[in-house]
């Protein structure tokens, strides 16, 4: 045997000047193709395309369902941010409010404070003025008194002669309030 011929078979089989033509249809080559290829098909639609078609099922459902779920995820945080929101602007509101409550307290509270202040400082002058007078009438007891005794020792000594002293006060206390 050629090794010539077991390269190319067809040529072989035809003799050497490619007697065989390759566009003829040998029926018995196609019906053979044809079971082989339906035989293939069922094979693969058994054993293949179902497990990869279910497989694609189920990844397409759980997609679904992931789709779903950040929906509601998605939904649920709108929810949330809108409650955010109103808790936020609720904590503004209530904190404005008690500034305000605190700077009225704080002004009422200095209002009291300078009040007291008044007072006790009035309290303070009005001691004051009745200490000042207490002295004054005292400084003026004893100025009058002084006064009294230095007139009646000028007039003993100017009259020569001695009165006695309820007359001599007497007649100071007089002479004292005309001045």
């Amino acid at each position: 045997m050629n090794s010539h011929f077991l390269v190319y078979p067809i040529l072989a089989a035809g003799g050497q000047d490619g007697g065989h033509n390759p566009m003829a249809i040998d029926f018995s080559m196609a019906i053979v193709v044809w079971v082989c290829f339906i035989l293939l098909c069922l094979i693969l639609y058994k054993f293949a395309w179902k497990p990869i078609l279910t497989g694609l099922d189920k990844r397409e459902e759980t997609i679904r369902k992931a789709l779903e779920d950040a929906e509601q995820a998605a939904a649920e945080l709108s929810k949330i941010g809108d409650s955010r929101a109103t808790i936020i602007a609720e904590a503004d509101t209530k904190a404005k409010e008690i500034v305000a409550t605190a700077r009225k307290a704080a002004v009422e509270g200095a209002r009291v404070i300078e009040n007291k202040a008044k007072e006790e400082s009035q309290i303070l002058l009005e001691n004051a003025n009745r200490e000042i007078n207490a002295a004054r009438e005292k400084a003026e007891a004893r100025l009058r008194h002084e006064s009294a005794e230095l007139a009646i020792g000028l007039a003993s000594k100017l009259i020569g002669e001695n009165l006695d002293d309820a007359k001599n006060r007497a007649l100071t206390d007089r002479l004292i309030a005309d001045i």
